[in-house]
């Protein structure tokens, strides 16, 4: 559009090449307007597979710690029954070594006196 005075009134051919250049500025706003249109429709796409895949991962990661969780329980419990027969194996020894006991006493009792039996029984 050309300069002119601002003082003056604006003429038919003013307002016509106005009026085209209004029409080129909008034509050119409705084409970013539309690509803005497309960026914002992929960046809808992407976030929602990002959407998808934070869940898959969340139900992998919940599924994942419910096996380790069933795992560390087993184990406990294996641990516990290994420690609880340990612990009977050592009750059953400490039982086993006193009667034990007892009966060491009474051969050494036998032995101690064993001179003694023989020459009861030759005499005999």
């Amino acid at each position: 559009m050309a300069e002119t005075n601002r003082s003056q009134p604006a003429t038919k051919g003013d307002l016509a090449d106005l009026r085209a250049e209004l029409k080129t500025d909008i034509k050119n706003l409705d084409q970013k307007v539309g690509q803005l249109d497309q960026k914002v429709g992929q960046l809808d796409t992407t976030v929602r597979s990002l959407g998808v895949e934070v869940s898959k991962t969340n139900l992998r990661m919940d599924t994942l710690e419910n096996n380790i969780m069933t795992a560390l329980r087993s184990f406990k419990s294996d641990l516990l029954s290994a420690y609880e027969a340990s612990v009977m194996k050592g009750q059953m020894y400490s039982q086993k070594a006193a009667t034990h006991s007892d009966i060491l006493s009474g051969h050494e009792e036998k032995l101690l006196n064993h001179e003694t039996r023989l020459a009861t029984l030759e005499t005999k």
